[in-house]
Protein backbone atom coordinates (compact mmCIF):
# COMPACT_ATOMS: atom_id res chain seq x y z
CA UNK A 1 0.00 0.00 0.00
CA UNK A 2 2.82 2.38 0.84
CA UNK A 3 4.52 1.75 -2.45
CA UNK A 4 1.33 2.56 -4.38
CA UNK A 5 0.93 5.86 -2.54
CA UNK A 6 4.50 6.87 -3.32
CA UNK A 7 4.08 6.11 -7.01
CA UNK A 8 0.92 8.21 -7.13
CA UNK A 9 2.75 11.13 -5.53
CA UNK A 10 5.54 10.93 -8.09
CA UNK A 11 3.06 10.78 -10.95
CA UNK A 12 1.15 13.83 -9.70
CA UNK A 13 4.42 15.74 -9.21
CA UNK A 14 5.60 15.01 -12.73
CA UNK A 15 2.28 16.18 -14.15
CA UNK A 16 2.62 19.72 -12.77
CA UNK A 17 6.34 20.54 -12.95
CA UNK A 18 8.13 22.06 -15.94
CA UNK A 19 4.90 23.34 -17.46
CA UNK A 20 4.76 26.41 -19.67
CA UNK A 21 3.98 29.52 -17.53
CA UNK A 22 0.27 30.26 -17.69
CA UNK A 23 -0.74 26.59 -18.03
CA UNK A 24 -3.97 25.91 -16.15
CA UNK A 25 -3.77 22.94 -13.76
CA UNK A 26 -6.23 22.41 -10.92
CA UNK A 27 -4.35 20.74 -8.06
CA UNK A 28 -7.06 20.70 -5.41
CA UNK A 29 -8.91 17.76 -3.89
CA UNK A 30 -12.46 19.14 -3.79
CA UNK A 31 -13.90 19.05 -7.30
CA UNK A 32 -17.45 20.26 -7.76
CA UNK A 33 -19.94 20.64 -10.59
CA UNK A 34 -19.51 23.75 -12.70
CA UNK A 35 -22.04 26.52 -12.18
CA UNK A 36 -22.32 30.25 -12.86
CA UNK A 37 -24.57 32.42 -10.70
CA UNK A 38 -25.18 35.76 -12.38
CA UNK A 39 -26.50 38.71 -10.36
CA UNK A 40 -27.35 41.86 -12.33
CA UNK A 41 -28.93 44.86 -10.63
CA UNK A 42 -29.35 48.58 -10.29
CA UNK A 43 -31.47 50.78 -8.08
CA UNK A 44 -34.71 49.80 -9.83
CA UNK A 45 -34.37 46.08 -10.56
CA UNK A 46 -32.31 42.94 -10.09
CA UNK A 47 -32.08 39.54 -11.79
CA UNK A 48 -30.54 36.22 -10.80
CA UNK A 49 -29.66 33.67 -13.49
CA UNK A 50 -27.86 30.33 -13.30
CA UNK A 51 -25.84 28.69 -16.08
CA UNK A 52 -24.15 25.31 -16.31
CA UNK A 53 -21.88 26.23 -19.21
CA UNK A 54 -19.90 29.31 -20.19
CA UNK A 55 -21.30 29.28 -23.73
CA UNK A 56 -24.84 29.69 -22.39
CA UNK A 57 -23.69 32.53 -20.15
CA UNK A 58 -21.98 34.34 -23.03
CA UNK A 59 -25.13 34.17 -25.16
CA UNK A 60 -27.21 35.66 -22.36
CA UNK A 61 -24.58 38.26 -21.48
CA UNK A 62 -24.20 39.42 -25.09
CA UNK A 63 -27.93 39.75 -25.54
CA UNK A 64 -29.06 41.31 -22.25
CA UNK A 65 -26.18 42.74 -20.22
CA UNK A 66 -23.18 43.79 -22.28
CA UNK A 67 -24.52 47.23 -23.13
CA UNK A 68 -26.56 47.76 -19.98
CA UNK A 69 -25.83 50.03 -17.04
CA UNK A 70 -26.39 47.25 -14.52
CA UNK A 71 -23.85 46.20 -11.90
CA UNK A 72 -22.92 42.58 -12.59
CA UNK A 73 -21.63 39.91 -10.21
CA UNK A 74 -20.65 36.60 -11.75
CA UNK A 75 -20.01 33.85 -9.18
CA UNK A 76 -18.25 30.79 -10.65
CA UNK A 77 -18.28 27.48 -8.77
CA UNK A 78 -16.11 24.50 -9.72
CA UNK A 79 -12.66 25.76 -10.69
CA UNK A 80 -11.66 22.16 -11.37
CA UNK A 81 -13.36 22.59 -14.77
CA UNK A 82 -10.27 24.10 -16.36
CA UNK A 83 -11.69 24.30 -19.90
CA UNK A 84 -14.65 26.38 -18.72
CA UNK A 85 -12.36 28.68 -16.71
CA UNK A 86 -10.26 29.14 -19.85
CA UNK A 87 -13.36 30.20 -21.80
CA UNK A 88 -14.17 32.82 -19.18
CA UNK A 89 -10.61 34.11 -19.40
CA UNK A 90 -10.73 34.28 -23.18
CA UNK A 91 -14.03 36.16 -23.22
CA UNK A 92 -13.14 38.75 -20.57
CA UNK A 93 -9.48 38.97 -21.68
CA UNK A 94 -8.11 37.67 -18.36
CA UNK A 95 -4.47 36.69 -18.78
CA UNK A 96 -3.42 33.07 -18.46
CA UNK A 97 -1.17 34.03 -15.53
CA UNK A 98 -4.23 35.23 -13.59
CA UNK A 99 -6.20 32.12 -14.57
CA UNK A 100 -3.29 29.97 -13.43
CA UNK A 101 -3.47 31.58 -9.97
CA UNK A 102 -7.23 30.99 -9.86
CA UNK A 103 -7.05 27.22 -10.43
CA UNK A 104 -3.75 26.63 -8.62
CA UNK A 105 -4.89 26.57 -4.99
CA UNK A 106 -1.62 25.52 -3.27
CA UNK A 107 0.04 28.91 -3.10
CA UNK A 108 0.15 32.13 -1.09
CA UNK A 109 -2.61 34.70 -1.34
CA UNK A 110 -1.87 37.54 -3.72
CA UNK A 111 -3.04 40.89 -5.07
CA UNK A 112 -2.47 42.33 -8.51
CA UNK A 113 -3.75 45.49 -10.18
CA UNK A 114 -3.41 46.97 -13.65
CA UNK A 115 -5.04 49.91 -15.40
CA UNK A 116 -8.08 47.87 -16.42
CA UNK A 117 -8.52 45.31 -13.61
CA UNK A 118 -8.00 44.35 -9.95
CA UNK A 119 -7.35 40.78 -8.86
CA UNK A 120 -7.30 39.22 -5.40
CA UNK A 121 -6.51 35.60 -4.65
CA UNK A 122 -7.48 34.75 -1.06
CA UNK A 123 -8.74 32.05 1.27
CA UNK A 124 -12.38 31.95 2.30
CA UNK A 125 -12.59 30.74 5.90
CA UNK A 126 -15.81 29.89 7.72
CA UNK A 127 -17.37 27.58 10.29
CA UNK A 128 -19.26 24.51 9.13
CA UNK A 129 -20.67 22.11 11.73
CA UNK A 130 -18.29 23.60 14.32
CA UNK A 131 -15.30 22.87 12.11
CA UNK A 132 -13.14 25.48 10.37
CA UNK A 133 -13.42 25.18 6.59
CA UNK A 134 -10.85 26.73 4.25
CA UNK A 135 -11.55 27.24 0.55
CA UNK A 136 -9.67 28.96 -2.24
CA UNK A 137 -11.39 32.14 -3.42
CA UNK A 138 -10.48 34.65 -6.15
CA UNK A 139 -11.98 38.01 -7.16
CA UNK A 140 -11.50 39.65 -10.54
CA UNK A 141 -12.92 43.10 -11.21
CA UNK A 142 -12.81 45.26 -14.29
CA UNK A 143 -15.00 48.26 -15.01
CA UNK A 144 -17.91 46.14 -16.22
CA UNK A 145 -18.14 43.10 -13.96
CA UNK A 146 -17.04 41.44 -10.71
CA UNK A 147 -16.16 37.77 -11.14
CA UNK A 148 -15.62 35.50 -8.15
CA UNK A 149 -14.18 31.99 -8.39
CA UNK A 150 -14.58 29.31 -5.72
CA UNK A 151 -13.87 25.60 -5.44
CA UNK A 152 -17.27 24.33 -4.38
CA UNK A 153 -20.84 25.34 -3.74
CA UNK A 154 -21.56 27.23 -0.51
CA UNK A 155 -19.88 30.40 0.74
CA UNK A 156 -20.16 33.29 3.20
CA UNK A 157 -21.82 35.79 0.85
CA UNK A 158 -25.50 35.11 1.50
CA UNK A 159 -25.66 38.41 3.37
CA UNK A 160 -24.67 40.22 0.16
CA UNK A 161 -27.21 38.26 -1.86
CA UNK A 162 -29.89 39.30 0.65
CA UNK A 163 -28.87 42.95 0.34
CA UNK A 164 -29.18 42.76 -3.43
CA UNK A 165 -32.48 40.91 -3.33
CA UNK A 166 -34.14 43.03 -0.62
CA UNK A 167 -32.51 46.34 -1.59
CA UNK A 168 -30.79 46.71 1.77
CA UNK A 169 -28.07 49.26 2.40
CA UNK A 170 -26.32 51.02 -0.46
CA UNK A 171 -25.41 48.11 -2.70
CA UNK A 172 -28.17 48.56 -5.28
CA UNK A 173 -27.17 52.21 -5.76
CA UNK A 174 -23.44 51.62 -6.20
CA UNK A 175 -21.13 50.46 -8.96
CA UNK A 176 -18.95 47.34 -9.11
CA UNK A 177 -16.15 48.74 -6.91
CA UNK A 178 -18.57 48.92 -3.98
CA UNK A 179 -19.56 45.27 -4.56
CA UNK A 180 -15.84 44.40 -4.49
CA UNK A 181 -15.56 46.22 -1.17
CA UNK A 182 -18.58 44.33 0.22
CA UNK A 183 -17.07 40.97 -0.72
CA UNK A 184 -13.80 41.83 1.00
CA UNK A 185 -15.64 43.19 4.03
CA UNK A 186 -17.53 39.90 4.49
CA UNK A 187 -14.29 37.94 4.16
CA UNK A 188 -12.58 40.10 6.80
CA UNK A 189 -15.57 39.79 9.15
CA UNK A 190 -15.37 36.01 8.86
CA UNK A 191 -11.63 36.12 9.48
CA UNK A 192 -12.29 38.03 12.70
CA UNK A 193 -14.99 35.53 13.73
CA UNK A 194 -12.62 32.62 13.07
CA UNK A 195 -9.95 34.40 15.11
CA UNK A 196 -12.33 34.42 18.08
CA UNK A 197 -12.85 30.68 17.66
CA UNK A 198 -9.09 30.14 17.45
CA UNK A 199 -8.56 32.34 20.51
CA UNK A 200 -10.98 30.17 22.51
CA UNK A 201 -9.10 27.05 21.38
CA UNK A 202 -5.81 28.68 22.34
CA UNK A 203 -7.15 29.52 25.81
CA UNK A 204 -8.35 25.93 26.31
CA UNK A 205 -4.97 24.57 25.21
CA UNK A 206 -3.22 27.07 27.48
CA UNK A 207 -5.33 25.98 30.48
CA UNK A 208 -4.54 22.33 29.77
CA UNK A 209 -0.81 23.00 29.55
CA UNK A 210 -0.77 25.13 32.72
CA UNK A 211 -2.66 22.43 34.62
CA UNK A 212 -0.32 19.79 33.15
CA UNK A 213 -3.17 17.92 31.51
CA UNK A 214 -2.70 15.73 28.47
CA UNK A 215 -2.94 17.61 25.17
CA UNK A 216 -2.14 16.41 21.67
CA UNK A 217 0.57 18.21 19.73
CA UNK A 218 -1.78 17.97 16.74
CA UNK A 219 -4.04 20.57 18.38
CA UNK A 220 -1.22 23.11 18.56
CA UNK A 221 -0.04 22.39 15.02
CA UNK A 222 -3.60 22.81 13.73
CA UNK A 223 -3.90 26.20 15.46
CA UNK A 224 -0.55 27.28 14.01
CA UNK A 225 -1.67 26.25 10.52
CA UNK A 226 -4.88 28.32 10.67
CA UNK A 227 -3.10 31.35 12.10
CA UNK A 228 -0.42 31.17 9.40
CA UNK A 229 -3.10 30.92 6.73
CA UNK A 230 -4.83 34.07 8.07
CA UNK A 231 -1.49 35.85 8.27
CA UNK A 232 -0.80 35.13 4.60
CA UNK A 233 -4.15 36.73 3.70
CA UNK A 234 -3.54 39.94 5.68
CA UNK A 235 -0.96 41.46 3.32
CA UNK A 236 -3.02 41.11 0.08
CA UNK A 237 -6.05 42.53 1.90
CA UNK A 238 -4.03 45.49 3.10
CA UNK A 239 -2.76 46.11 -0.44
CA UNK A 240 -6.19 46.12 -2.03
CA UNK A 241 -7.62 48.47 0.64
CA UNK A 242 -4.77 50.90 0.05
CA UNK A 243 -5.29 50.60 -3.70
CA UNK A 244 -8.94 51.59 -3.41
CA UNK A 245 -8.04 54.45 -1.09
CA UNK A 246 -5.45 55.87 -3.51
CA UNK A 247 -7.60 55.58 -6.64
CA UNK A 248 -10.37 58.10 -6.17
CA UNK A 249 -12.06 57.13 -9.44
CA UNK A 250 -13.00 53.67 -8.13
CA UNK A 251 -15.21 54.76 -5.24
CA UNK A 252 -17.50 57.71 -4.85
CA UNK A 253 -16.38 60.36 -2.40
CA UNK A 254 -18.86 59.37 0.35
CA UNK A 255 -17.79 55.72 0.02
CA UNK A 256 -14.30 56.46 1.34
CA UNK A 257 -15.65 56.07 4.87
CA UNK A 258 -16.49 52.43 4.16
CA UNK A 259 -12.97 51.79 2.96
CA UNK A 260 -11.61 53.51 6.08
CA UNK A 261 -13.64 51.10 8.24
CA UNK A 262 -12.35 48.15 6.21
CA UNK A 263 -8.83 49.47 6.71
CA UNK A 264 -9.41 49.54 10.47
CA UNK A 265 -10.73 45.97 10.42
CA UNK A 266 -7.78 44.81 8.32
CA UNK A 267 -5.35 46.45 10.73
CA UNK A 268 -7.18 44.86 13.66
CA UNK A 269 -7.04 41.49 11.89
CA UNK A 270 -3.29 41.82 11.34
CA UNK A 271 -2.65 42.77 14.97
CA UNK A 272 -4.84 39.94 16.30
CA UNK A 273 -3.19 37.39 14.04
CA UNK A 274 0.29 38.45 15.18
CA UNK A 275 -0.79 38.31 18.81
CA UNK A 276 -2.30 34.85 18.47
CA UNK A 277 0.78 33.70 16.55
CA UNK A 278 2.95 34.69 19.52
CA UNK A 279 0.56 32.99 21.97
CA UNK A 280 0.58 29.73 20.03
CA UNK A 281 4.37 29.83 19.77
CA UNK A 282 4.54 30.23 23.56
CA UNK A 283 2.08 27.34 23.93
CA UNK A 284 4.31 25.16 21.79
CA UNK A 285 7.36 26.08 23.88
CA UNK A 286 5.46 25.35 27.12
CA UNK A 287 4.21 22.05 25.68
CA UNK A 288 7.77 21.02 24.88
CA UNK A 289 8.89 22.21 28.33
CA UNK A 290 6.17 20.15 30.04
CA UNK A 291 7.16 17.12 28.01
CA UNK A 292 10.77 17.68 29.04
CA UNK A 293 9.74 17.97 32.68
CA UNK A 294 7.75 14.76 32.46
CA UNK A 295 10.72 13.00 30.94
CA UNK A 296 12.96 14.39 33.68
CA UNK A 297 10.57 13.03 36.33
CA UNK A 298 10.66 9.60 34.72
CA UNK A 299 14.44 9.66 34.51
CA UNK A 300 14.69 10.84 38.14
CA UNK A 301 12.51 7.95 39.29
CA UNK A 302 14.54 5.44 37.31
CA UNK A 303 17.79 6.91 38.61
CA UNK A 304 16.59 6.65 42.23
CA UNK A 305 15.63 3.01 41.75
CA UNK A 306 19.00 2.36 40.16
CA UNK A 307 20.81 4.12 43.03
CA UNK A 308 18.91 2.06 45.60
CA UNK A 309 19.64 -1.26 43.94
CA UNK A 310 23.33 -0.61 43.32
CA UNK A 311 24.36 -1.19 47.00
CA UNK A 312 21.83 -4.02 47.29
CA UNK A 313 23.38 -5.70 44.27
CA UNK A 314 26.82 -5.18 45.80
CA UNK A 315 25.75 -6.79 49.11
CA UNK A 316 24.12 -9.68 47.23
CA UNK A 317 27.32 -10.11 45.20
CA UNK A 318 29.50 -10.20 48.33
CA UNK A 319 27.41 -12.81 50.07
CA UNK A 320 27.11 -14.77 46.86
CA UNK A 321 30.88 -15.38 46.66
CA UNK A 322 32.02 -19.01 47.00
CA UNK A 323 34.34 -18.62 50.00
CA UNK A 324 34.30 -21.43 52.51
CA UNK A 325 34.29 -19.17 55.54
CA UNK A 326 31.74 -16.30 55.28
CA UNK A 327 30.36 -14.50 58.37
CA UNK A 328 26.82 -15.57 59.11
CA UNK A 329 26.78 -18.42 56.59
CA UNK A 330 26.34 -21.02 59.35
CA UNK A 331 23.73 -19.00 61.25
CA UNK A 332 20.14 -20.25 61.03
CA UNK A 333 19.02 -16.61 60.88
CA UNK A 334 21.61 -15.48 58.29
CA UNK A 335 19.05 -15.12 55.47
CA UNK A 336 16.78 -12.96 57.59
CA UNK A 337 19.71 -10.78 58.68
CA UNK A 338 20.60 -10.28 55.04
CA UNK A 339 17.05 -9.31 54.07
CA UNK A 340 16.80 -6.90 57.03
CA UNK A 341 20.14 -5.34 56.11
CA UNK A 342 18.99 -4.81 52.51
CA UNK A 343 15.70 -3.29 53.65
CA UNK A 344 17.48 -0.98 56.11
CA UNK A 345 19.91 0.13 53.40
CA UNK A 346 17.07 0.92 50.96
CA UNK A 347 15.07 2.87 53.58
CA UNK A 348 18.16 4.84 54.60
CA UNK A 349 18.89 5.83 51.00
CA UNK A 350 15.29 6.86 50.30
CA UNK A 351 15.34 8.99 53.46
CA UNK A 352 18.60 10.58 52.39
CA UNK A 353 17.22 11.41 48.91
CA UNK A 354 14.10 12.88 50.52
CA UNK A 355 16.13 15.10 52.85
CA UNK A 356 18.15 16.33 49.85
CA UNK A 357 14.81 16.97 47.98
CA UNK A 358 15.95 14.97 44.99
CA UNK A 359 12.38 13.81 44.43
Amino acid sequence: MRGNNESNIKLDFRSIVNLVPGTLVYNGKRPDTFKIELYSYNEKKYEINTFKAVDDFIKYYEKHLKSSDLTIWMNVTGINHVSEIQKIGDYFKISDFILEKIVNITKHSSFKSEANYIFNDLQMVYLKENEIEVENFSIFNNEDIVITFQERDGDVFDVIRDRIKNKQGYIRNKKSAYLYYCLLDVLVDNYLNILEVIREEVELAEASIINEKDISIKVIHKLRKYIMMLKLNCTPLDHVVKYFSKNESLLELDDKRFMDVLQEHTTLLTDEVMQLKELVNVLFENYMLNNGNEMNKVMTTLTIFSAIFIPLSFIAGVFGMNFKYMPGMDSPFGFYYFIAGCFLTAVTMIGFFKVKKWF
